[in-house]
C-alpha cells in the first residue's frame, strides 16, 4: 500500500467537505441522558494525560463524548470520527496532515476528541507526540483494541482508562422520565413503582 494511500485517495476540497460533515452531524446529535461517568471524565481534565474511554459497542461511548464535547464548548474542540468510511487507509503518518486541514477550517484548538480511533494504526504515536505539544484527548474505542498491554507501552502510562458500561439503573430511570430514589427513605408504594420500572 502507497504511504501516502488516505491523502492521495482524496482531494482536499473532498477531505474538507467530509470533516465539515462530521462537525455538523456531531454538533446536531441528540446527547441523551447525563451519563455517571461523564462526571469521572470532567475529574481528569486537569491532568495531562489523555482520556481513554473503551467499552461495549451500543453502550454509548460517542454519546458520551457528545456530553463532554457540549460542556467544553464547540469552539474548543476538534472532532474526528474514524468510523466514517472515507477514513480507511488512514494512518499515523496522515495525521499532521489532518491537523493542518483541521487548523485551516476552524481555527487553533487544543482538545481532540477522537471517535472509535481502534481503526487507525498505531494511532497512539501520533497522540503521544501531539500530547507533548500540549494537546489534550478524549479518546472512544472498543475495549479489545484500547485495552491492549501495548497500549500502556507505546504511551507510557500517560493515560487515564475509563470503561463504559450500558445504562445503570439510575440512568435508565432517567431516560424514563423518573426521579432517581433515595434508597433508604422509601415508602411502601415507592419502593413497589420501582420494582415495576425494573421489568
Amino acid at each position: 500500500m502507497n504511504e501516502n494511500y488516505w491523502r492521495n485517495r482524496w482531494t482536499k476540497e473532498q477531505l474538507i467537505a467530509m470533516l465539515i460533515e462530521q462537525q455538523h452531524s456531531f454538533w446536531r446529535c441528540d446527547i441523551g441522558v447525563e451519563r455517571e461517568q461523564l462526571a469521572v471524565i470532567e475529574q481528569a481534565a486537569s491532568a495531562p494525560h489523555a482520556v481513554i474511554i473503551s467499552g461495549l459497542r451500543r453502550a454509548g461511548k460517542s454519546t458520551l463524548l457528545a456530553q463532554l464535547a457540549h460542556r467544553l464548548g464547540q469552539e474548543r474542540v476538534y472532532y474526528i470520527n474514524f468510523e466514517d468510511e472515507r477514513f480507511l487507509g488512514f494512518g499515523a503518518e496522515d495525521a499532521s496532515h489532518l491537523h493542518l486541514l483541521l487548523v485551516e477550517l476552524f481555527g487553533e484548538r487544543s482538545i481532540f476528541l477522537l471517535d472509535e480511533v481502534q481503526n487507525v494504526p498505531e494511532w497512539e504515536r501520533f497522540v503521544r507526540r501531539f500530547m507533548e505539544m500540549g494537546a489534550k484527548f478524549y479518546i472512544t474505542g472498543s475495549n479489545a483494541a484500547l485495552l491492549s498491554r501495548e497500549l500502556g507501552t507505546r504511551l507510557t502510562g500517560r493515560y487515564v482508562p475509563i470503561e463504559l458500561f450500558p445504562f445503570s439503573f439510575g440512568e435508565f430511570l432517567r431516560w424514563r422520565g423518573e426521579n432517581v430514589p433515595t434508597l433508604p427513605h422509601l415508602t411502601t408504594i415507592e419502593r413497589g413503582a420501582l420494582q415495576h420500572a425494573s421489568f
